[in-house]
């Protein structure tokens, strides 16, 4: 089973489009995806501000791991809920300051609800 979303940043982009490796849609309802950054030099643990377009009024933040230039970070189930657009801001801190240096969007592609569905989160 494939639970990669990929975002391969080019040089001296800021911004990416996440998609399966595969090819395949993201669909609503699934659970356990991962989130998989290539191109950039992340520190070993960053912070990712997740965001969906269907609204919500605060990030949610997920602890990504760097190893060998890739970060990966859990998707938080609660956005793989709803279809539409979810963001994922990459947040740069150190003692002195911290911003959002990177944005990556990936689309949640409709379908029904499973009849009995218990998130896992």
């Amino acid at each position: 089973m494939n639970n990669i979303i990929r975002a391969i940043f080019e040089s001296n982009k800021f911004s990416a489009t996440a998609t399966r490796p595969d090819g395949k849609p993201i669909y609503r309802y699934n659970y356990g995806q991962i989130l998989q950054i290539h191109g950039l030099d992340l520190p070993k643990a960053v912070e990712i501000h997740f965001s969906h377009s269907m609204g919500g009024s605060d990030a949610i933040i997920r602890i990504g791991t760097t190893t060998d230039k890739i970060t990966e970070v859990a998707v938080p189930e609660k956005l793989l809920e709803a279809y539409g657009t979810v963001t994922a801001y990459i947040y740069v801190s150190d003692t002195k300051s911290g911003q959002t240096e990177y944005k990556i969007q990936f689309r949640i592609t409709q379908r029904a609800k499973p009849e009995v569905w218990d998130s896992p989160e």
